[in-house]
């Protein structure tokens, strides 16, 4: 399977290469879909919340994350890690659910209409690209001994605008803008188990994490001037 080969396989061995090499540091991308199944519908994600996720994807990120620990224990390898809410900017292109969260901007931007494939009613962290960068660059410089966690969550804009929500922005931003809804009852399903509020203070309080794209509006405005809109 592509996901073992690349996320699995692929990060055991650049762990390895980085024990036999002394690398100084490895930084690793997770995601919120490590959670998902088995949490209260009114919990609010921490590091201390029950991981167990419903795809195969977040599976192997809880892998990962779970090998770099077992390095950094083992091997005193310096391993730091994010868990990455949905990223909105500019050349965003991966796949899966909540493209778009991106998508809905930069069609409606070139003219084009879009179709939503969860509810309105969805609410999923977000975070501007710059500030998703940013944030693995603070981390990587913070102190060691400030490291506790070793991988961290970071929330987004406060408080988390539903899809409609946002997409009334981007008509406003946007004339024209053509934006509807038509939900994928399974995606649906797991952006409900897993699109929940993100508690950040761990990362605020070990490494000074803050936002700079605050507000939805100026998530927005930033893609737009990016491209030329």
């Amino acid at each position: 399977m592509e996901g073992l080969r690349i996320n699995v396989d692929g990060f055991m061995n650049l762990l390895e290469i980085a024990r036999q090499h002394n690398v100084s540091q490895v930084l690793f991308s997770s995601s919120l879909g490590t959670y998902g199944l088995d949490l209260r519908d009114d919990e609010t994600l921490t590091e201390a919340t029950l991981q167990r996720s419903f795809s195969f994807y977040g599976i192997t990120k809880l892998f990962a994350e779970g090998a770099g620990r077992f390095y950094e224990r083992k091997y005193g390898l310096d391993y730091r890690g994010i868990r990455y809410p949905a990223i909105v900017g500019p050349g965003v292109r991966a796949g899966g659910i909540v493209t778009y969260v991106s998508a809905m901007i930069e069609e409606t931007a070139k003219g084009s209409p879009y179709t939503v494939r969860v509810g309105p009613d969805t609410r999923v962290p977000i975070v501007h690209v710059e500030d998703g960068a940013r944030a693995m660059m603070m981390l990587s410089r913070a102190p060691v001994e400030n490291i506790k966690k070793l991988t961290y969550l970071i929330n987004g804009i406060r408080p988390t605008p539903s899809v409609s929500e946002m997409a009334e922005v981007v008509r406003q931003r946007i004339l024209g803008a053509t934006i509807e809804f038509d939900p994928n009852p399974d995606w649906d399903t797991i952006m409900k188990l897993s699109a929940r509020p993100v508690d950040d203070t761990v990362a605020r309080n070990e490494w000074s994490w803050r936002l700079q794209y605050d507000t939805y509006e100026k998530i927005l405005d930033s893609y737009l001037a990016a491209i030329g809109h």
